[in-house]
C-alpha cells in the first residue's frame, strides 16, 4: 500500500554564534523516527478496517509531529548559518 525508500544524506552545520549549543541529534532522531513510522505504516495488516484505519490514522499523526520537529531544527539552522556572507560566496544556495 505504501512504499518509501530514500538513502539519509549526512548533513553538518555549525551557528553564526560561537555558542555550541546546536546539536543536530534531535533532528536526527526526528527524522529516524519519520522513516521507521513509514515502515510501519507499510506493516498494517488491514489498513481498510477500522483497526487498521485508527492505526494509520495514529502512525500519520505522529509522524506528523515529528515532521515538524525535523522542520524547526531545520528552519533553525537556515537561519543561523545562511546570512548574507555564505549567500556571496555561495549564490546557488538562495
Amino acid at each position: 500500500m505504501f512504499s518509501f525508500s530514500a538513502e539519509t544524506p549526512v548533513a553538518s552545520a555549525h551557528c553564526d554564534i560561537p555558542c555550541k549549543i546546536y546539536d543536530p541529534a534531535i533532528s536526527l532522531i526526528a527524522a529516524t523516527t519519520i522513516v521507521r513510522l513509514m515502515d510501519l505504516l507499510q506493516e498494517v495488516d488491514a489498513p481498510a478496517s477500522l483497526n487498521g484505519a485508527a492505526t494509520i490514522s495514529r502512525i500519520v499523526a505522529s509522524k506528523e509531529e515529528h515532521a515538524l520537529i525535523v522542520k524547526k531544527e531545520v528552519t533553525t539552522i537556515w537561519g543561523d548559518f545562511f546570512k548574507t556572507p555564505q549567500f556571496e560566496k555561495f549564490p546557488e544556495t538562495d
